[in-house]
């Protein structure tokens, strides 16, 4: 009677391994990539648009914080500050930009380098996850280790098929990265 076990093809499970680990490296790449699409795109084209929409909105120095004092006891209360989101109500003046990146130039260098990146990583994935499918000559989700890979690269593939598809879906990209990576977690079973 032949053992399931010694049916695995070793050498296809060993390349599957180095693929799926060399997928978590490139992940990393396009995770720190989409990090500085967030930091050099969108964080400085909301400050920008923020200083112009307060400018515009407060023509007089006003306090950002009002003080009531309660007559009866003395319990200072702080009112919470205007918050400004746009120019005026209902009005939808403020161009979004493309992504993370706001519509500023760096910003969306390292958006397009995240997603090269994560197509990449998601190329060398799927290979491992075809690879371990040969290896143990069935579907690649006996265990937590191959379904955890199974689905994630299922994962990025919605995620680049959406992008595809020309939806603005690249900001999600900064909060996906890490569980694409989750197969960390799990140790490889081969």
């Amino acid at each position: 009677m032949i053992l399931a076990a010694t049916a695995t093809n070793e050498s296809l499970a060993r390349m599957s391994d180095l693929l799926i680990y060399s997928s978590m490296a490139v992940y990393t790449l396009a995770f720190f990539a989409h990090i500085a699409e967030w930091v050099f795109g969108s964080r400085s084209k909301v400050g920008r648009t923020a200083a112009a929409l307060t400018r515009q909105t407060q023509g007089a120095a006003a306090p950002a914080v009002t003080v009531r004092v309660k007559q009866a006891g003395g319990t200072a209360v702080l009112d919470k500050p205007k918050v400004v989101t746009c120019s005026a109500a209902g009005t939808r003046d403020v161009p979004d930009g493309p992504g993370a990146a706001g519509g500023t130039v760096q910003g969306d260098l390292y958006g397009r380098i995240a997603v090269s990146l994560t197509v990449l990583a998601f190329l060398v994935e799927a290979a491992g996850v075809v690879s371990r499918a040969l290896s143990v000559q069935r579907a690649p989700w006996g265990n937590m280790y191959e379904f955890s890979t199974t689905f994630s690269t299922v994962a990025v593939g919605a995620y680049l098929g959406f992008l595809l598809a020309k939806k603005n879906v690249r900001w999600i990209g900064l909060p996906w990265s890490p569980p694409s990576c989750s197969t960390w977690a799990w140790p490889s079973p081969g």
